[in-house]
């Protein structure tokens, strides 16, 4: 049993094990089209995700920079100037491991990290037309955000 969640297509499993009777037992078929819906804007999320993550993982930063905080304002820098250009979710992917490991030996980070998610994941894309998570997802019919992005469907 412990071995089951090594398998890849565990994740897929959950996920239809757990909504298949919230969509059989769905009241009506308004309801269960709008539950058809919301899994179908998480499958197309959890795809972006997966993309990214497959790109980013497979470049490599080479370097070894020390965690000084002048290196770790500059990847913050670097983080936020990418993030405009390549999106935060990319930005955040391409750099976050390189941050790790050049604050390795650093016995107090999670600040860093909060820092990187604020700067490069949060702020680092308010200057760019492209889709970024927020953007995705404000856009997404399924979910019905106050702010929509000029860019997203109407109606």
């Amino acid at each position: 049993m412990p071995r089951l969640w090594e398998h890849p297509l565990a994740p897929f499993g959950l996920v239809f094990v757990c909504s298949a009777p919230v969509i059989a037992l769905a009241p009506g078929p308004h309801e269960r089209q709008l539950l058809l819906g919301g899994i179908e804007a998480y499958v197309a999320f959890m795809a972006l995700i997966s993309a990214l993550y497959v790109t980013a993982g497979g470049i490599h930063i080479s370097g070894n920079p020390r965690g000084t905080p002048a290196v770790n304002v500059t990847f913050l820098g670097i983080g936020a100037v990418a993030a405009s250009l390549i999106g935060t979710t990319g930005a955040s992917m391409l750099l976050i491991r390189p941050l790790l490991d050049a604050n390795q030996e650093r016995r107090i980070k999670t600040h860093i990290v909060i820092f990187f998610i604020l700067i490069v994941s949060n702020s680092g894309g308010l200057l760019t037309p492209l889709a970024t998570l927020h953007c995705i997802s404000a856009t997404s019919w399924a979910c019905p955000f106050i702010f929509r992005s000029p860019f997203g469907r109407r109606g």
